[in-house]
Order: C-alpha cells, then structure tokens, then sequence
C-alpha cells in the first residue's frame, strides 16, 4: 500500500500578528507543540492554513520553517520523523502544475491538492487533472475531496484510476457521506485513505481509513494520536470515550467557517493570536464570549489536560499492522 504517512496529521493554523504577517515565532510554537505529541504529519498552508489567502512566498516560507523545526526536533532520524507536507489549491491545470514543481523543491515530503473549484470539471477531467499533477510533481501527492468547498465529489471509479499511478500516494477524504465511504476505500485499496473530518474520524477508522488529517489537533494533538492508537490497538472502548469528550470541541471548531474558531481557541490557550486574513473575518464580541464560556464548560482551558477517558487498557504487540487490507489487533481488558 502507498502511503505517505500513516496516523494522524495535524492541518496547521497561521498565526498572524498584529500587522498582519505570518507570525513565525508563533508558528514555531506550535509546531513544537505538535512534535512533542508525537504527531506524524504536518500539512502547511492548506484549508485550515488559510492557503488560498497565502501569497505563494508565504506559503514557501511557511513549508520551509516546519521541515526546520522537524529536523531540528528529531536530527537525522528520518524514519520517525512526521511528514511535511504542503497544501495546493488551483483550478488552472497549468498553473497547479507549476505549484507542484515549485512547492515539490522545497523540503516537504508531499502535496496535498484539493480538486479544481468554481470552474469543477467532469470525472474524466479530474483523472487528467490529477495524472497532469503528478506528472509534474518532485513529490508524492494526496488527492483531497472536499465537496462542500468546492462544489464536486470525486467518484470510487476515478480513484480506482488514479491509483494506478505510482506519484498518487493517498486521498484526504472529506464527503461526510459515510454511504460512499466503504465504496471509496475498496476503490482506492493500494491507496491510504485518511478521514478529512474530525467528527466522523473515528467511523472512518473502523471502514478503512489509515489516518485523518485533523483540525482540533491543533488544539489537542496528544489526544488525537491516543484515539488513534487506542484504535489501532484494538481498544475500541477507549477509543471511542476519547472520541466522545473530543467531539465537542470538533463541534465548536466549526460552529463557524474554519478556521475561524479554531483560532479563536487556539487564542484562550494562548498559542497564537486570533487575527485571520479577509474575506474571513474574527468572531465577534458576542459570539467569542459564547464560545470562550463553552470552551471552558468543557475543560477546554486544561489544554487538554481535562480528558479522563481511561476505560480500558491495552497491551499493544505491534502496532496493528496491516495485513492483506485489514488489521491485526491485539488488546488485554483489564
């Protein structure tokens, strides 16, 4: 199977200060922050990045400081280190080629390249899209379905296709149509499949997904990597108590246009500014005082430190490793 990273992955915020320029201290917290959760990829400047209001020497400068700060937390460990990788967004086939090229010569392991938007296209011209790009490419490249931002899906027969190609490692799938999922993964089955919304992560795993690219793990990265392993180590009971006290952040996260919210939290534990880039705007007073006041009613300004779920534990041997398309669990009740 092509992946490019199994696990969870982190969709990185922008932080901005106040004359509205990248805030790379800031940037480089969070970063760390990650690192230390043991998080296994980092994807730059995509939705939650706010790519698409990213001048393209933004973007590069961004991908550049993550692959630093990744080297400089774990040296020359490359096995073990996460996976950078950087968001394209394009809906000009010749101008997402050049992206590709010219992103795929900064030190990030991958892209992930969001289907054509406004203009869409027919089934048929998603193949060439994606098989132009990945010609194109230095880099391996994730296929992102995300069709309530751009007005089209991706069927299971285009997937079928585009997996043939040796520089199409993956799909970040955000359809929250569970219906076509199982179809999706059996479709795509020498491809990773990683779960694209925070609220269906956990469903996702059980059909076949092999990781989830993550928006509230900017907020609680350890969290989301133990859901995962508690998962892939077949406690399921654990699993889903961390999923069930987690889910009501992902509800905040997008109680409003992302990331709009996930910043403003990221704000009450204090890791970044709020300060997003128009056409999005800030909450305003009354709407972040609601979510400030059920941020807390949560446990929220623990960081993380609030969660409880510890139902069962599991003695993991081996780490779930996935045979023939399935996995290999192993769990001890106690």
């Amino acid at each position: 199977m092509k992946s490019l990273f199994e696990g969870v992955g982190t969709a990185l915020i922008t932080p901005f200060n106040t004359e509205g320029a990248i805030d790379f201290p800031s940037f480089g917290r969070l970063v760390d922050r990650q690192l230390e959760a043991g998080i296994n990829a980092l994807i730059v400047g995509a939705t939650t990045g706010e790519g698409a209001c990213l001048r393209a020497e933004e973007k590069e400068e961004l991908i550049v400081a993550a692959a630093e700060r990744v080297r400089g937390f774990y040296g020359s460990d490359e096995k073990e280190r996460p996976a950078v990788i950087a968001g394209i967004s394009c809906n000009v086939t010749s101008a997402a080629e050049e992206y590709c090229r010219r992103l795929g010569n900064l030190p990030a392991d991958g892209l992930l390249v969001t289907t054509p938007f406004y203009n869409k296209t027919s089934q048929k011209g998603l193949i060439r899209f994606y098989e132009r790009l990945a010609d194109a490419s230095p880099k391996p490249i994730i296929i992102y379905n995300v069709p309530q931002r751009t007005g089209m899906t991706v069927s299971p027969s285009v997937y079928e296709v585009l997996s043939a190609h040796p520089n199409i490692c993956g799909i970040k799938e955000a359809d929250s149509d569970m219906n076509r999922f199982p179809d999706a993964v059996k479709a795509a089955e020498n491809l990773t499949i990683y779960s694209g919304c925070d609220e269906l992560a956990l469903p996702m795993f059980c059909l076949g997904a092999g990781g989830w690219i993550s928006v509230v793990s900017n907020l609680f990265p350890e969290k989301c990597v133990e859901l995962y392993e508690a998962f892939l180590s077949g406690c399921n009971r654990k699993a889903a108590a961390i999923n069930s006290e987690i889910l009501p952040f992902v509800r905040l996260a997008f109680s409003e246009v992302n990331p709009v919210p996930v910043k403003a939290m990221a704000a009450f534990l204090n890791l970044c500014e709020e300060r997003v880039r128009e056409p999005l705007c800030a909450l305003g007073k009354e709407e972040r005082e609601k979510l400030s006041e059920e941020f807390g009613r949560l446990g929220g300004f623990g960081g993380g430190r609030a969660f409880t779920a510890k139902p069962d534990k599991c003695e993991n041997r081996g780490r779930g490793v996935r045979t023939g398309g399935e996995r290999e669990y192993s769990c001890s009740r106690r």
